[in-house]
């Protein structure tokens, strides 16, 4: 469950011109059925899953993606989410949401472009592409046909 993530993307600070979020809750319900992968026991093998991603090549020809992503205790909170930070960007995770599924969720707001809607079609893009990338082929064919039957736009990647 990823209810919640994304108060503000890490790509930068949202404006008022940036769309609506129209298919936020498309979105949310259509990953309800997917697999979430690896379940992360502590901050630090969190932390090394999102390290393993943005020091790989593919992370490297992402344009503007943050070079260093810090993860923190989501305490408190009760939604994962991608913000800027002074350093970069940083990833806050409450404990259930520590899982790869909500990580390359949230990474996906990272790269997305901070003039697109939060869960927009470039966003569904993105989050698609890492999947594919960083979890596996049936995680996206999942993830994939889910947005399709929940009528989630996506962007060519």
């Amino acid at each position: 469950m990823i209810r919640g993530s994304g108060d503000q993307a890490a790509s930068g600070p949202r404006t008022g011109s940036q769309p609506r979020d129209q298919q936020r809750a498309r979105l949310y319900d259509a990953e309800e059925g997917v697999d979430a992968g690896r379940v992360f026991v502590s901050l630090d093998d969190t932390q090394a899953f999102v390290d393993s991603i943005t020091t790989s090549a593919f992370w490297e020809r992402i344009p503007n993606a943050p070079r260093v992503i810090r993860v923190r205790d989501g305490r408190g909170r009760r939604h994962a989410c991608a913000a800027d930070a002074w350093f970069g960007a940083e990833l806050r995770l409450p404990r259930w949401s520590r899982n790869q599924l909500i990580v390359l969720h949230e990474l996906a707001h990272t790269i997305t472009p901070s003039h697109c809607a939060s869960h927009g079609p470039e966003f569904a893009g993105a989050y698609l592409h890492l999947v594919r990338r960083f979890l596996s082929e049936e995680h996206y064919d999942a993830l994939h046909e889910s947005f399709r039957r929940a009528d989630v736009q996506v962007s060519p990647q």
